[in-house]
């Protein structure tokens, strides 16, 4: 990075104003920009509404979940459709650069969630938790998608929100969110900046696909004995879980020197807001369960969605609904963690799913450890093991790359949509 770019952006970071810009009230923004109004740019409308019986087939409908994705919408990855008339179509239709918000969202963090409709050959609807911003002004909407994510214009739409069960957006409080964008010339240069890095993304996104499917495959042939390496030949015996797990009941309050975690898909992770229920805990004296590095963790009620895993994290407490096993001397971790994470052992345990709603059912540790699984001996499963273990390396050194490349877009972008990097329109490259 050039040395006046560092200066400039050590002036921002020092809370001065850098000579060509100007102070706004959530940053510093170039003088060469523009201050516009959302409503400037696009017309606003709420999206159609509709019985359940028309959502089967026809146009494709966006709804909430393709504005809440993280790429730009295309028709071909919406899933939904209607079955409405060409004239409703007509009134309803969204088009290349049509910008959409989220207009109902059960927390504040997603209120007015915008995302853009890229694809040029196909029209697409909207539904009615979906606001369209019409475009009726010339803009570059990859730029203005990205805009839209900007921190001092994301303030400004969550401060506009508002309700209690429901946190809302009008089309009235979008159009008075104002935004500083660049020349139109410069917005193209800035897309190509967003798509070299979209290149990169895609790529290891691809590569990172391709992992998986290959991992899934070893996983599918070599935790079944379905495909054996040549030098065992033992036969796999049927064996209860119970002698595989040790049932682990060890308690603590909280306050002691172990962090509080969640479980979660994701694995063990450190209690962030989203996880954090400690406001509904009246007690001060409740007990947590402790869970130590290796163990193998599971939520009964939550199973189901896959909430079971190996605790890489370390030494931790949890909520006490949790059920927490340790691995039996003779059998390899590794392994064990494979074998019970994958889908058809989950679908296999949930035969033992007791409840009368769905959402709590739950499967028992002394049910879970009645279930009979077939395994190797201890070698075997070692070699197994190692083969799973390098391929999870490779998938997640890629996945550090994509997360890498990510902040570095999002840096990027940062210090090109401020214009505290900026672009020179003659030469075509950063100034």
């Amino acid at each position: 990075m050039r040395e006046d770019i560092k200066e400039r952006i050590e002036l921002i970071r020092m809370g001065k104003v850098p000579e060509g810009y100007r102070k706004i009230k959530h940053g510093i923004i170039s003088e060469a920009f523009k201050m516009v109004l959302l409503g400037e740019l696009v017309d606003f409308q709420n999206g159609i509404n509709a019985e359940k019986e028309k959502f089967s087939f026809g146009v494709k409908i966006i709804s909430v979940t393709d504005v809440l994705k993280e790429e730009p919408i295309f028709y071909d990855a919406i899933k939904n459709e209607i079955d409405i008339s060409e004239e409703e179509l007509e009134n309803y239709e969204v088009n290349y650069g049509d910008i959409l918000f989220q207009r109902s969202s059960e927390n504040i963090e997603d209120a007015g969630t915008a995302n853009v409709y890229l694809d040029e050959k196909k029209r697409a609807t909207f539904g009615g938790f979906v606001i369209r911003g019409k475009k009726k002004t010339d803009y570059n909407p990859i730029v203005i998608n990205e805009i839209l994510k900007m921190q001092y214009v994301r303030k400004q739409v969550m401060k506009m929100a508002a309700g209690a069960q429901h946190i809302n957006i009008s089309q009235d409080s979008l159009k008075k969110i104002w935004i500083a964008i660049p020349k139109i010339a410069q917005q193209g240069y800035i897309e190509k900046m967003f798509n070299s890095y979209s290149v990169r993304k895609n790529l290891l996104e691809k590569m990172i696909d391709e992992k998986r499917k290959k991992k899934k495959y070893l996983t599918q042939i070599l935790l079944t004995g379905n495909k054996r390496f040549s030098k065992f030949n033992s036969v796999w015996k049927k064996t209860k879980l119970s002698v595989v797990f040790t049932e682990k009941k060890e308690f603590s309050t909280k306050g002691t020197v172990l962090e509080h975690v969640s479980l979660t898909k994701e694995g063990i992770i450190p209690k962030g807001d989203r996880y954090d229920r400690e406001h509904l805990v009246k007690s001060t004296e409740k007990e947590y369960k402790i869970t130590r590095l290796n163990d193998i963790c599971y939520n009964p009620a939550n199973l189901k969605f896959g909430v079971i895993c190996r605790n890489k994290y370390g030494d931790a407490i949890f909520s006490p609904i949790y059920v927490t096993f340790e691995v039996n001397p003779m059998y390899d971790i590794e392994f064990i963690s494979q074998f019970v994470t994958r889908w058809d052992f989950i679908n296999a345990v949930r035969k033992y799913e007791e409840g009368t709603v769905y959402e709590r059912m739950a499967v028992k540790p002394e049910d879970f450890l009645k279930f009979e699984v077939t395994l190797p001996e201890l070698e075997e499963q070692r070699a197994i093991a190692r083969v799973l273990s390098m391929a999870d390396k490779e998938i997640e050194l890629l996945e550090k790359k994509l997360e890498l490349i990510k902040q570095e877009k999002k840096a990027m972008m940062q210090l090109l949509l401020t214009g505290i990097v900026r672009v020179s329109e003659e030469k075509m490259e950063v100034d």
